[in-house]
């Protein structure tokens, strides 16, 4: 196998440092609110249960419990499908109104997102 020039490994460190830099410092999923899929209490919920965004914004829905859930709203432009355990989806949120959603799987799990 033969070895790298010594130029060419100097001038790609700086490169790959500043890569690993910009995936430290940006947002995991760049989202402007999140949500978060919770059993806290030995009862799965949204938390929050309610939140207002403005149209155009990105929500993360984030499953921080062991079961898949889902965001549904009938009726909705957006929609998460399956979000896995330890798994997130972003939504983009763009026409206004008042939104309700519940999880398919686990119907006790309610929510209320209002876009203006």
């Amino acid at each position: 196998m033969r070895a790298m020039p010594r130029k060419v490994l100097s001038s790609a460190i700086p490169t790959v440092v500043t890569l690993a830099a910009l995936f430290l410092v940006l947002p995991r999923g760049g989202a402007e609110a999140t949500i978060r899929m919770t059993d806290a209490g030995g009862a799965f919920s949204f938390d929050p249960a309610e939140a207002e965004l403005p149209a155009g914004s990105q929500l993360e829905f984030v499953n921080d419990t062991t079961r898949t859930h889902t965001a549904d709203c009938p009726g909705c432009p957006w929609h998460t499908g399956d979000v896995q355990p330890a798994q997130s989806v972003v939504v983009v949120v763009e026409q206004p109104g008042a939104y309700s959603f519940a999880c398919r799987y686990h119907p006790e799990m309610t929510g209320v997102l209002t876009v203006s």
